[in-house]
């Protein structure tokens, strides 16, 4: 490890003497007077990351000096007006450039008329998608998300997960800077609606795979851009809020944007669960505080920190019923629970990153992250167990649990771009431990029926001190060596070490001293599993004008070793695998692909699936370990088009997917004496395929739409005893959505999705049909120009066979601003008014039916005030 360490410090000592940076200087002028245009508008790019433009504007003479550019593929967009804007495109050079650039007229007399133009809510910059929020009429105290669910394109769901067309938003930029790191969902509650200018989609290459050197797959970065009066100032919003029910709520909202850097502040606090939640999260009875800080700015014009903290105060009180239906080829397994939580706890986050751009030749990333938390839970269950219909067990469990969570991530990433020849280095070295005691009182019973066995009960009165440390540490080295034409040989070679420690000892009541003293060794036990990872890959890459493919084979080494007690060496796990993969991408025009990708790829055993290790989790559930378990092998082809059509403001995206998995780890489940007794075992035959298209239109300024139709067929083997079966799934899921709005009057949203889903057994069970149904509207009225009105309604409905469950939520609010600058904002609001909330969730697997009905709060009233900084 010194001897890395010791190269990496050689790396970083080495600069590049030349720093590669071009001039271009030119003049515009009318093609046919040959005049000078004064003050023409150029904006120029890397012609793949239009999100960085700059412009600057001709002189009195209609010339223009760009200097110090990198010497890559660069993009000037040329507009002025009265005349046809003019797009050129110059390819990598390393010399200096000299334009002259003719403008046509568009022959009209622009002293003669008056011109009024309406500015299209959706414009193009190269591979860039920009939209126009200011054309997206939301409240004055809404946050971006608000304008995000109104924006074609655009999903959000409970998760907190972001897409567009299908596809998850992997990152999210602030004015071209990071912001909040990688939680998009809590960026996304904190930026202002009123603030914001523009929002931007376009893909770019991971943080990781651009340090790292290996540039094959892209990610979808949403980059949101302020208005420029929101500038050099303190702005965002603070509000408070109670209601019936002895609710409450405030936040806290402070941003200050500037060319130098962006600086935020904010907290949040309610006991409303999920009602305050713009993902439209379950409601549950919970009450939660948070606060945190983010910073993002530059030092000088080579350096570039971002940090963020987060300290995160929850308290839940849950009830839930869980029931679940097993069908095994014989034999029906119905297990039913009723459970009821009290949870409390403390998080801090910490996430810093410092960018280092040494010269033109040298860079070096440090991303590190730290989470200090700690937890206590008390859990009451009360649970039966039937086989066909007969009662086998009845049990209960209170389990105290104590936990603490320290989580350290550190990750160093150099590249070193030798000069002009195209060779390329990355070194990457990543740390990561999760260190988690806990304390845990288990006072559990289950008592067999006389049904399945002699009528006996099994008590637990336990003190169970457990602990688990998880660290890794992964090297990764890259180099890229061009070869003749366009062809390119890419080596990347990593080695990655995983320690697991886990030691659990469990201590019974002794009813004489009334103490915990008296040790279970047939639970204790003292865990270490090691898995250490290996891989060489060799990749040969072709990238010219609109082509890029590469076709690359790597050879992966997995090795897993396990000690049990200090005592008992387990054999060790060796696998050597042959892994080939390939990518094609082709761009047929800007904002238009046609990608085709293959990748092969292996995942170890977890260390509990190769052998039995003791738990008392649950008393009627026995698991057993499997040592001759390998490694599951995959295969994976994707193939995927894009297509915006930028004369109709359309935007296809269609995503085909196959997988083929060999050597799958299931769950082999048996019935014996009324207890459930799970193996693991490699089985083949899983495979599956997914068809996802994506179509959004905006018609015009008032109106768009998307739909969406998926289709997912899969053959999922299982295992019931020594018999195998498979299970055959149909799924077919079309979507359609629309907003619009009506100057500033009104705007509608809708949305439908319904999904029908076949599942047939070979076995001769019956086969499921299982149809969801899921539609959502909403209403916004501006009544005035101070007084909104808002309408959110919901209805989800679910048929198994002839069992149906269905839910609704039906939410308004009514505001009005007040003061001379419209800073004030009261209003009044009214969650699930028809009280009709069930929450209930429900899953269908292979061979299995569940369901979650968790309490809420149900109706509730909230009356607040807002003040705006603007």
């Amino acid at each position: 490890m010194k001897q890395i360490f010791s190269l990496l410090l050689l790396f970083l000592c080495c600069t590049a003497s030349s720093q590669n940076l071009i001039s271009i200087r030119g003049v515009v002028f009318d093609s046919l007077t040959l005049l000078p245009l004064q003050g023409s508008s150029l904006k120029y790019f890397a012609s793949d990351d239009s999100i960085k433009a700059k412009t600057i504007n001709s002189d009195n003479n209609g010339a223009f000096l760009i200097s110090n550019i990198k010497f890559e593929n660069i993009t000037i967009v040329i507009s002025y007006l009265g005349y046809k804007q003019r797009i050129i495109r110059l390819p990598k050079s390393d010399k200096n450039l000299s334009l002259s650039i003719g403008m046509e007229s568009t022959g009209l007399n622009l002293s003669a008329v008056e011109i009024r133009s309406t500015k299209p809510i959706v414009s193009y910059l190269g591979d860039t998608i920009q939209y126009e929020a200011t054309m997206v009429k939301v409240n004055p105290d809404e946050m971006i998300s608000a304008i995000l669910k109104k924006t074609p394109g655009f999903a959000l769901n409970k998760d907190g997960i972001v897409t567009y067309n299908g596809e998850p938003v992997n990152k999210i930029l602030l004015n071209g800077r990071i912001f909040f790191g990688n939680d998009i969902k809590k960026a996304l509650t904190l930026i202002p609606a009123e603030l914001i200018n523009k929002i931007q989609v376009y893909d770019a290459y991971s943080d990781q795979s651009t340090a790292s050197g290996e540039r094959n797959i892209k990610e979808k970065v949403l980059n949101i851009t302020v208005k420029e009066d929101s500038k050099n100032k303190i702005t965002g919003l603070a509000t408070l809020g109670a209601g019936s029910s002895k609710t409450y709520a405030s936040k806290a909202v402070l941003n200050k944007f500037n060319n130098s850097g962006q600086y935020s502040f904010f907290e949040e606090g309610n006991n409303m669960g999920g009602y305050l939640d713009p993902w439209g999260a379950n409601s549950l009875k919970s009450e939660a505080w948070n606060a945190g800080l983010n910073y993002s700015g530059e030092l000088g014009k080579k350096i570039a920190i971002s940090a963020n903290y987060t300290l995160y105060k929850e308290s839940k009180h849950t009830s839930q019923q869980f029931n679940k239906t097993t069908f095994l080829s014989d034999t029906t397994i119905q297990y039913s629970q009723n459970q009821v939580t009290i949870n409390s706890q403390v998080s801090n986050n910490l996430l810093t990153r410092i960018n280092y751009n040494i010269d033109s030749s040298n860079s070096i990333l440090f991303d590190n992250s730290i989470i200090l938390g700690k937890s206590t839970s008390n859990t009451l269950s009360d649970y039966f167990t039937k086989v066909d219909d007969s009662l086998i067990n009845i049990g209960q469990n209170k389990i105290n649990d104590q936990k603490r969570i320290t989580s350290i991530n550190q990750s160093i990433y150099y590249q070193k771009k030798f000069n002009g020849n195209g060779h390329q280095l990355s070194v990457s070295i990543n740390f990561s431990s999760i260190h988690s005691p806990s304390l845990q009182y288990n006072n559990s019973f289950n008592k067999y029926k006389e049904s399945a066995i002699e009528d006996s009960t099994i008590y637990y009165d336990q003190k169970n001190n457990l602990f688990s440390n998880i660290s890794n540490m992964r090297l990764s080295i890259f180099y890229n060596i061009p070869l003749t034409g366009k062809y390119s040989l890419q080596i990347n070679s990593s080695t990655s070490k995983e320690k697991t420690n886990k030691d659990q000892a469990y201590h019974n009541f002794d009813n004489t001293s009334k103490e915990y003293n008296i040790p279970d060794d047939s639970l204790s036990s003292k865990i270490t599993n090691f898995l250490k990872k290996n891989s060489l890959k060799v990749s040969l890459q072709y990238e010219h004008k609109k082509l890029r493919y590469y076709l690359a084979i790597e050879y992966a080494n997995v090795k897993n070793t396990l000690n049990l007690n200090k005592n008992v060496n387990f054999p060790n796990i060796n696998t050597r695998k042959l892994l080939p993969s390939a990518f094609f991408n082709y761009k047929i025009k800007a904002l238009s692909t046609l990608q085709l990708a293959y990748k092969s790829q292996i995942k170890a055993p977890i260390f509990f699936q190769l052998y039995t290790l003791p738990d008392n989790t649950n008393s009627t559930i026995r698991r057993y370990g499997n040592e001759s378990l390998i490694p599951e092998l995959s295969h994976n082809i994707e193939f995927v088009y894009n297509n915006v059509s930028k004369k109709e403001n359309n935007t296809f995206r269609a995503q085909l997917n196959y997988n083929l998995t060999q050597n799958h780890i299931i769950e082999s489940i048996s019935i014996l004496n009324g207890n459930q007794f799970i193996t693991y075992e490699n089985i083949n035959g899983l495979n599956a395929t997914e068809l996802l298209i994506n179509n959004s239109r905006i018609v015009n300024n008032h109106f768009n739409f998307e739909t969406a139709f998926n289709i997912n067929l899969s053959k999922n083997p299982y295992t019931t005893g020594n018999n195998k079966y498979y299970s055959k799934n149909q799924s077919y899921t079309p979507s359609l959505s629309f907003n619009y709005k009506l100057k500033n009057l009104l705007s509608v949203g809708f949305s439908k999705i319904y999904s029908y889903t076949v599942i047939k057994y070979s076995n001769g069970l019956e086969s499921l049909k299982i149809k969801n149904l899921s539609i959502a509207g909403s209403l916004n009225l501006y009544l005035t120009k101070d007084i909104f009105y808002n309408a959110n309604y919901s209805y989800s409905a679910s048929y198994i066979q002839s069992e149906k469950l269905q839910a609704s939520t039906l939410n308004m609010d009514i505001s009005k601003s007040f003061l001379k600058r419209k800073n004030l904002l009261i209003k009044f609001q009214t969650f699930d008014m028809l009280n009709t909330n069930k929450n209930i969730i429900r899953n269908v697997g292979n061979n299995y039916i569940e369901s979650y009905q968790i309490g809420t709060l149900g109706r509730v009233y909230l009356l607040s005030g807002s003040y705006i900084f603007k």
